[in-house]
């Protein structure tokens, strides 16, 4: 989702996001796949797309600056990423429900936002790990961990909680990608 962030990107924009898995009254609420995983942690800390994404810029000393999507996704990133800013383009009423602004009003007020945002980006603090960080990514179904299991350092913790202590956050980021398409394999 973050491709092509690095050194040399000094702030992200976070656009047409969603809730973290298990978030009620969130539309299309997942973390990674919907499909394979429950929920992910860091350090203890558990993080949606939102928080991932955003500690991934910061990891590259990108600061994530604006967040969008609907009202439940605004207050999943104002409560991961201390002073980002966030522009509900839609109210939630269920996970595949929800009612959205005119898509000109919607643009419009993500345009402004993105102005305002970067101009107060040295007041965003966004979720930084340094050095190993403790993965654990709680899957769906047992046999989703089993391929998991196979890549050297993983373990399983619980009947369906993977964990791996991962040199870095971008190591970390990655695994959790790895984990989804291997417990999506037939």
């Amino acid at each position: 989702m973050l491709t092509g962030v690095d050194g040399d990107v000094d702030a992200v924009c976070l656009i047409g996001y969603h809730g973290r898995a298990g978030t009620p009254r969130s539309v299309l609420a997942h973390t990674i796949s919907g499909g394979t995983i429950a929920r992910v942690r860091c350090n203890g800390r558990e993080l949606g797309e939102t928080g991932l994404n955003a500690a991934l810029a910061a990891h590259y000393g990108a600061v994530p600056v604006l967040a969008t999507g609907d009202d439940s996704l605004a207050r999943e990133a104002e409560s991961d990423v201390a002073g980002i800013t966030t522009v509900a383009v839609k109210r939630a009423v269920a996970n595949r429900a929800a009612e959205g602004l005119h898509p000109e009003e919607a643009c419009a007020r993500i345009e402004a936002a993105a102005t305002s945002a970067l101009a107060s980006r040295d007041q965003v603090r966004a979720p930084t790990f340094d050095g190993e960080v403790d993965l654990e990514v709680d899957m769906l179904r047992p046999v989703m961990t089993e391929r998991a299991c196979l890549i050297p350092g993983v373990e399983l913790r619980g009947p369906l909680t993977l964990g791996f202590p991962a040199p870095d956050f971008a190591a970390a980021y990655d695994l959790i990608d790895i984990f989804a398409v291997l417990a999506g394999s037939p």
